[in-house]
């Protein structure tokens, strides 16, 4: 039996938010109108302007960037001064500076005996969960935490505290706008929902048979409605609803779930030589089917609430919209010397929700690979570089 009520009542509607995120609720709709997302999505040519994010990735290129809110707000981790450092990146500023890096010593003194930290989710109030780490001889050890940025009071006053701990290694990876979090325990492959306001605390498992629910942690992922999306130890796909567990053919990729329970992935590639067909991008639909996107070579990576979904096409950044693919390269604008780099490799992270412009902002890794020596002396390094592209409408 669930413990969790909210995740229980939500098998088909998203879930009421808790009282305090009613409090917050003018803070939600003066951003939707700064944003103009009340506005009657505008139809015309978009560009992209491009913006790089400021990390330290060292010489080692140690970085990665985790997610994305709808509020341009993106986390992951960083190097400075060679320590891997969890970050929040403010897009719009609402810490003060625009298009500024914050690591979170900035406002959490990293406790004793832990040594790197990383921030995995935010939601679109600013609240982020993550982990500290340290290393026992050859075994890693993570402990959850969760950070309140207090947007409503434009960051002045945060608040953290650690998360629960099922196991000995667990932390936290999502964060919904109801304050449910999606804990992962590392040594048990096992999930976890925590809501921070009621504190309970429950094991995700088969509904049918009790059975805690075997994980492997690569694209986890929890919408507004509690809904989880993942795969197990088997590669299986499933989407876990109250009640519910939905299980999908083995390597069927889904990475991404929206608040209607509508997931994006790719089908895996089959057959050989002249039969073969090529990985695709799919979407689960309110059909209940799943939906091919696209006949050639292609992938999804997420899904907004407009049914949006970004990925790529033919090795190229992509988004599929209003039932066609746009491609994103020859709408980027702004500093590109990076992002046209020879031998740049770009894959789309996040999409959020449509703006005024009727997009929303995207999310991608660039990977810079080169290639030196020849024979058994070859050395192949990669750059990384992140970037974040807001949508502007052509004149």
């Amino acid at each position: 039996m669930f413990a969790h009520t909210k995740y229980l009542v939500a098998i088909a509607t998203r879930l009421p938010a808790s009282s305090i995120l009613m409090r917050r609720l003018h803070f939600s709709l003066l951003w939707l109108v700064m944003s103009g997302l009340l506005l009657t999505p505008a139809v015309g040519q978009v560009n992209y302007r491009l913006q790089r994010i400021p990390i330290v990735v060292g010489l080692s290129q140690t970085g990665l960037v985790n997610e994305m809110n709808n509020l341009g707000m993106v986390v992951g981790a960083h190097t400075p001064g060679g320590v891997i450092t969890g970050f929040v990146y403010d897009h719009y500023g609402f810490f003060g500076a625009e298009k500024t890096v914050h690591s979170i010593t900035k406002w959490i003194a990293i406790p004793a005996g832990w040594t790197k930290s990383s921030c995995v989710g935010i939601n679109n109030y600013g609240q982020v969960v993550g982990y500290f780490e340290k290393t026992i001889g050859t075994q890693t050890q993570r402990i959850g935490y969760y950070l309140d940025l207090n947007l409503i009071g434009g960051g002045v006053s945060t608040s953290w505290n650690y998360l629960p701990t099922p196991s000995v290694s667990s932390y936290g990876v999502k964060i919904n706008d109801n304050q449910d979090v999606l804990i992962y325990s590392a040594d048990t492959y096992q999930g976890h929902l925590y809501n921070l306001v009621s504190t309970n605390l429950m094991t995700l498992k088969n509904p049918s048979s009790s059975v805690p629910l075997a994980l492997d942690f690569a694209r986890l992922k929890l919408n507004n409605a509690g809904q989880v999306v993942g795969r197990d130890v088997n590669l299986s796909v499933f989407r876990l609803t109250p009640g519910l567990l939905l299980e999908f053919p083995p390597l069927t990729g889904f990475s991404s779930i929206n608040d209607d329970g509508e997931m994006a992935g790719t089908l895996p590639a089959t057959g050989l030589n002249k039969t073969a067909t090529p990985a695709r991008a799919c979407r689960y639909s309110f059909l209940q089917q799943v939906e091919g996107l696209a006949s050639t070579s292609s992938y999804s990576s997420d899904i907004n609430n407009s049914r949006d979904v970004i990925g790529g096409l033919a090795g190229s950044p992509a988004m599929f919209r209003n039932g066609e693919w746009l491609l994103i390269n020859p709408l980027v604008v702004g500093d590109t010397t990076f992002w046209n780099k020879p031998n740049a490799s770009k894959g789309p992270i996040s999409l959020s929700e449509r703006d005024g412009t009727g997009f929303g902002q995207i999310l991608v890794q660039v990977d810079v690979s080169t290639t030196t020596g020849s024979g058994r002396r070859t050395v192949t390094t990669t750059e990384k570089g992140f970037f974040v592209l807001t949508p502007e409408l052509l004149p």
